[in-house]
């Protein structure tokens, strides 16, 4: 008969995934196959919208025309405009290249792809060098135009205002009202155990025998093949100890059956405005989450508390003396000014526990500058911008919730 820890392990061994290199080539060539057809059938939807014309009109009988993703990478080389998209092979965290594949597909006509596409096949029939690497530019200087207009060019992405996503973390916490306060607690499992948490066990005096056996265990370097033990009970041995609950430092987040999950991203930062004794504009944030959203009873009005680097319980409320400006969602277009330095791109999250967020570079959603404190900016500029990448300043909005305009910024009990 297996035993208790073999056959806990069964279910795990069949999740493990076997044969990784193999799975993965699998899954890429799958998603290429599915990229394929979805490009076959974008182009069979631009074909009704825009359907071939008659003999005699300008254009032609053909209206869209495709062009594989070969040729298009061989003129990039061919003209020497490769090194925007890709170097040594890898291509760059940069989301222009689209533009750069653009330009190419329309500088080249139906005309020169099929002298390109008989020219290739006649020397691959007689083992000769591709000739997609003699193709002449289109015009002299293409080369350095594409890459004057490259470098104006500015990546366009939608603002996401949706309050979609988790309302709250999958894991629900232990909440114990205990007289220093509420406090929560986690399980962790003992191999992850340091001397120092056994502090952090709960009921101290009542579990003193399973913290003395933990911490043996842990003298003793955490031998595998002796796992510590409950202590003996009327049957006999105790039972083998996994994990134990540990109080953490957490502050109690949502309430969810009992317990305390953390919540989830935030939907948006609302920010507000306030002269100080001197005269200075200071800026600050209210974060809005999504089980705020979700719960209309319990918050029937947007919360007003703004965040600052103390506890939550003494977090300013946004009263009338506060001007609201604009609320950012993800993928906000904003400018920050402090000082004659700017810093511009995109909102991509705020920090409540510094008090400080994100943007991220407008053509690298992997370049980002993190802890960008607000409260002591010169100004915080939100932008629209159109499908062309063209900035208009917004300079103010109007605070909403759940659609309808807000009124005051009365906190709901």
């Amino acid at each position: 008969m297996e035993s208790r820890k073999e056959t806990k392990g069964i279910k795990k061994r069949n999740f493990l995934l076997k044969g990784g290199k193999e799975t993965e080539e699998r899954f890429r060539s799958r998603n290429l196959n599915d990229t394929r057809y979805a490009a076959r059938l974008m182009a069979e939807a631009a074909r009704l919208l825009y359907p071939a014309g008659h003999r005699g009109e300008k254009g032609g009988k053909r209206r869209v025309f495709t062009r594989p993703g070969a040729l298009t990478a061989a003129l990039r080389h061919a003209w020497g405009v490769e090194s925007l998209k890709k170097i040594d092979g890898e291509r760059l965290p940069d989301d222009r290249h689209h533009a750069l594949d653009a330009v190419v597909v329309a500088a080249v006509s139906e005309g020169e792809i099929q002298k390109l596409t008989k020219s290739f096949q006649k020397c691959e029939q007689q083992g000769l060098p591709r000739p997609l690497r003699h193709v002449p530019p289109p015009w002299e200087t293409f080369r350095e135009d594409v890459k004057a207009a490259y470098h104006t060019i500015r990546v366009a992405r939608p603002e996401r205002q949706r309050a979609r996503g988790e309302g709250h973390a999958a894991t629900i916490r232990q909440l114990r009202q205990e007289e220093s306060g509420p406090v929560i607690y986690e399980r962790k499992a003992i191999e992850a155990l340091k001397l120092t948490d056994l502090a952090k066990i709960k009921d101290p005096e009542r579990n003193e025998g399973l913290i003395t056996a933990l911490r043996h265990w842990i003298e003793a370097g955490k031998p595998a093949d002796a796992p510590p033990r409950t202590p003996c009970n009327i049957a006999g041995a105790g039972h083998e100890i996994r994990k134990v609950r540990l109080a953490t430092n957490k502050k109690p987040a949502v309430p969810v059956r009992g317990g305390i999950a953390d919540r989830g991203d935030m939907v948006r930062t609302d920010i507000f405005t306030r002269r100080n004794k001197k005269g200075k504009t200071e800026w600050f944030m209210v974060p809005i989450y999504p089980h705020q959203i979700m719960n209309r009873t319990q918050w029937p009005t947007p919360p007003n508390a703004a965040v600052i680097r103390k506890p939550e319980e003494q977090w300013p409320e946004m009263g009338p003396e506060y001007t609201f400006q604009f609320s950012l969602y993800p993928r906000s277009y904003i400018r920050l000014f402090k000082k004659g330095v700017v810093i511009e791109g995109y909102f991509a999250g705020s920090d409540r526990a510094t008090a400080s967020i994100t943007v991220c570079n407008a053509n690298d959603k992997t370049n980002r500058q993190t802890g960008i404190g607000i409260k002591t900016l010169d100004l915080i500029q939100k932008y629209a911008i159109n499908r062309f990448g063209e900035l208009s300043p917004i300079k103010q909005e109007t605070r909403t919730w759940h659609g309808v305009a807000c009124i005051s910024p009365a906190q709901p009990d």
